[in-house]
């Protein structure tokens, strides 16, 4: 009987940890192009803008395009690159999205391409989530929760 008991404690502790290792990733997949660590750095100065992260993964036999980003919590959505001119750090617009070409993965991060909200008219609160829909050219919308961190920690943990 003790065997027993053991036997099943086991199976309900796999299935348990199989769950939760599925319930808490940070990896989004849908129509195979595939969001990985998907976040946003608030800073406390200025509350009316934050910038979001993720790497985009294209495991599909067709080029996308990430055309567009919308969230509820602001009021603007920009795709965004940062790029250095003559020692200057510029930002811009790109009017015509992310390429996400076939088998690459595109990564979004501090200091190059990143999502910009504007006008920001609610809390985010740090170590919450909010939602934010991506808009591609072929696969259509993905609704992904992104995680938010403040400027202080992703300082400490950029690479």
């Amino acid at each position: 009987m003790e065997k027993n008991k053991k036997y099943i404690l086991s199976i309900f502790l796999i299935i348990y940890f199989v769950f939760n290792s599925c319930a808490f990733s940070k990896e989004y997949k849908k129509n195979i192009i595939t969001i990985i660590d998907p976040w946003i750095k608030i800073n406390k100065i200025n509350t009316s803008v934050a910038s979001g992260y993720l790497k985009l993964k294209n495991n599909t036999n067709e080029d996308d395009v990430l055309i567009s980003v919308r969230s509820d919590f602001s009021q603007k959505s920009e795709i965004h690159e940062m790029t250095m001119v003559k020692n200057v750090m510029k930002m811009s617009k790109l009017e015509n999205g992310i390429q996400v070409p076939v088998g690459k993965e595109i990564v979004l991060n501090q200091g190059g391409l990143h999502l910009m909200f504007k006008n920001i008219d609610e809390k985010l609160e740090i170590n919450g989530y909010k939602y934010v829909q991506l808009k591609f050219k072929k696969f259509g919308n993905i609704k992904v929760k992104f995680y938010i961190k403040n400027f202080e920690h992703s300082k400490k943990h950029d690479h």
